[in-house]
């Protein structure tokens, strides 16, 4: 194959590849319950938009510790009050198993959470209003995200194995800097958030206090940027949840932190696990 060729085939790819990222991205988006705004979510729902069922139950423990839930000897938690009024449904489901299992650790309470049906009800909750996109369309999205790498690889190749006039050179060069531009939006776009979602979690970010509940909470700061911020917001319960453990092995950075280390971190297919449009 010459030179020329190989550039023909590259440009041919791009072009498939960018035009089918754009008709999968705008064909995917569900419909917005026009109703849902800022307003419309608490924290642990956030959490769920931005990293799943493991981030909001991240989240709803942090929250547990205004109802008085506070960290035990050996990473357990212990109960010195009742629940607040306005708490949320995995926030409920959590302060239960804190009183029937006191010698459990908050990470295995987390992690049981995460697997629990009020986890998997506030996604839900999160996704028919549409601001997650479903299963499919995120298992899309990881795939167009492999062919984009592939595309990126193969360029760079071509650029090291083929002698082109400084011309065309220049052109081939172009188009693996845009494969490797149309790879990054891909991958801050698999992350499981709808358009209306990602526009929602960057609003909320922008005005917290339009947050349903307790938006100054270290809570709020869980959901948003997940459980590594707890060892400045509340170290001993960061300490109780084996956070450091967490944030090497399972944590995703989510909607923020995907654009400093998109190379790194992902997101379950379905948005019902670890997440991140993150964890922890």
């Amino acid at each position: 194959m010459t030179g020329s060729t190989f550039l023909v085939l590259y440009a041919g790819s791009f072009t498939a590849l960018w035009l089918t990222t754009a008709l999968v991205w705008r064909r995917s988006q569900p419909p917005v319950d026009p109703a849902i705004d800022e307003t419309s979510l608490d924290v642990v729902e956030l959490a769920a938009l931005n990293g799943g069922v493991e981030r909001a139950s991240f989240t709803a423990m942090t929250a547990l510790r205004r109802s008085h839930v506070r960290p035990g000897p050996g990473g357990t938690m212990l109960l010195d009050g009742p629940l607040a009024d306005d708490a949320g449904e995995l926030e409920r489901e959590l302060y239960d198993a804190v009183r029937a299992s006191p010698s459990a650790s908050a990470r295995t309470l987390v992690d049981g959470a995460a697997r629990g049906p009020a986890a998997a009800a506030t996604v839900a909750r999160v996704r028919d209003a549409g601001l997650l996109l479903d299963a499919p369309t995120t298992r899309n999205m990881h795939v167009l995200w492999l062919c984009a790498a592939l595309l990126v690889g193969v360029g760079v190749a071509g650029l090291l194995g083929f002698e082109l006039p400084p011309a065309l050179l220049g052109l081939l060069a172009a188009l693996v800097a845009s494969s490797a531009a149309l790879l990054c939006w891909i991958h801050l776009h698999r992350s499981g958030a709808s358009a209306a979602g990602r526009r929602l979690f960057h609003g909320i970010g922008d005005s917290p206090a339009r947050l349903r509940g307790h938006a100054d909470h270290p809570a709020f700061e869980v959901a948003m940027s997940g459980g590594v911020v707890l060892w400045t917001q509340d170290w001993a319960l960061a300490s109780a949840l084996d956070i450091p453990a967490a944030a090497q092995e399972e944590q995703r950075p989510g909607l923020v932190g995907e654009a400093i280390s998109w190379w790194w971190f992902g997101r379950d297919d379905d948005g019902d696990g670890c997440g991140g449009c993150g964890c922890g």
